[in-house]
């Protein structure tokens, strides 16, 4: 770590919420907070959250052509969560919405469901009126910052 040669006991068992292994003789503890299937260990030392990663040979070979999905930024748009009626938009193209104000209401099984910004920004597009049918995932506003 950093240059330095360490020797870790391996003295412990990452299914147990505390760690207390031996590194170059001395006890050390460590809180175990999250285990992920990527080989990555997040574990709190001194009030500190590190994240290391625990891979065989084998695995950490195979990394390289395991790239992780980079998740899209969907905050600037208002998406349908489920097939339904869409009962409102209360907003126009160019007006100015702020996190948490409501910008349509959707019908589905018959429950409404108000449909919030996500952040402060303009309206740019409404793509959608009152009485149209959508899909889940259809984008019903589109949002751009200001």
């Amino acid at each position: 770590m950093n240059g330095e040669q360490l020797n870790l006991s391996n003295n412990f068992s990452l299914s147990d919420s505390v760690l207390a292994p031996e590194i170059n003789g001395d006890t050390c503890y460590f809180q175990l907070l999250d285990r992920l299937p990527s080989g990555d260990i997040k574990f709190r030392y001194f009030g500190t959250v590190f994240t290391v990663s625990v891979l065989s040979d084998s695995f950490a070979a195979m990394m390289k052509h395991m790239p992780e999905k980079i998740e899209p930024d969907l905050s600037a748009l208002v998406i349908a969560p489920m097939p339904g009626l869409v009962k409102s938009v209360n907003v126009s193209v160019g007006d100015m919405v702020s996190e948490g104000n409501e910008a349509c209401v959707l019908e589905a099984m018959k429950m409404q469901n108000s449909l919030l910004a996500t952040k402060t920004a303009r309206v740019s597009k409404v793509n959608f009126k009152a009485g149209d049918t959508v899909g889940e995932g259809d984008v019903i506003v589109e949002l751009e910052d200001i």
